[in-house]
């Protein structure tokens, strides 16, 4: 293959890698929400994800209203997320937020941690001293259950995240490079030899970054099997779609055979035009984990 033609498939593979780290790995920013009930006004940088089970998270709101602090208290109302049971059968837990060190206006609450995967929702409430809701936020909270999200997650090893970068890079680039093979394949028929290798080491790369060391940094992270594929585990678009396409790239392999194992075309099940359209095929197919935002 020539050298301009691996240049080529680098710099997409480059770009598209970009692409699929912009739109599917990055997590939630932190947003500051307001939310004002009457004469109360409370502040609240919410942040979502909470990475790390050695540590705890912090929970803060700033709280102004006409009364001093001390005459009244400030909540945090929060629920888990629990498989198999609906949000509003689970009641939540209420735990009183406190000034912070030296604040006027400021109550914060450090929860307390729990397993990666762990998954809450939560809102934060003023009382006055009989129990008497003040406000709220977010300001819909009570009427219409608009609650906050919130997860816990691990944080994985480097050289799981290294392996895994490795092993989805690879895979997009031998995938490019089959797909430029396959454009060849009309105009010179020699380079079935060449597509069915990269066929192959597609395949294997994609077992490894897409399924085998995805399920390991998800576990690391997320928690539980790792796995939503179906009929694997529960459906989960994301690792149903890679399923689908490395069997895909499987049958190519073994379509492929003859080139791919024995170093001869009259092994292949297929012919060179039947190879060329579904490698072709079989690489917009393989786009679409990359384009496709994760389920996370």
């Amino acid at each position: 293959m020539k050298a301009y033609k691996v240049v080529l498939a680098s710099l997409i593979t480059i770009a598209v890698l970009v692409i699929f780290y912009i739109i599917s790995l990055s997590n939630p920013q932190p947003v500051t929400i307001k939310a004002q009930t009457g004469k109360f006004t409370m502040i609240h940088t919410a942040n979502f994800v909470h990475s790390g089970e050695e540590s705890v998270p912090l929970f803060e709101v700033r709280v102004v209203g006409p009364k001093a602090p001390g005459t009244f208290h400030v909540f945090l109302m929060y629920k888990f997320s629990m498989k198999g049971h609906a949000d509003s059968t689970i009641q939540f837990i209420k735990t009183e937020m406190l000034l912070g060190d030296g604040a006027i206006d400021d109550y914060d609450l450090w929860l307390s941690p729990y397993p990666r995967g762990k998954k809450l929702k939560y809102y934060m409430q003023v009382e006055d001293m009989d129990g008497n809701i003040l406000a709220v936020l977010p300001e819909n909270a009570n009427s219409s259950g608009e609650l906050l999200p919130f997860r816990f997650e691990g944080i994985a090893p480097t050289w799981v995240v290294v392996l895994y970068d490795i092993f989805i890079s690879v895979t997009l680039l031998s995938a490019t490079l089959a797909f430029f093979s396959a454009i060849d394949l009309k105009k010179h028929p020699k380079a079935v030899m060449l597509l069915a290798k990269q066929a192959f080491w597609s395949t294997i790369f994609l077992l490894l970054g897409g399924v085998a060391f995805s399920i390991l940094l998800t576990r690391k992270v997320h928690g539980g099997l790792g796995w939503g594929g179906w009929p694997i585990g529960e459906f989960n678009f994301t690792d149903t779609n890679t399923e689908l396409v490395l069997l895909y790239w499987i049958i190519l392999t073994i379509l492929l055979k003859g080139s791919a194992f024995a170093g001869t075309e009259s092994g292949n099940l297929v012919s060179n035009a039947f190879a060329r359209i579904f490698t072709i095929i079989g690489y917009l197919l393989m786009l679409t984990i990359y384009l496709i935002p994760h389920s996370v």
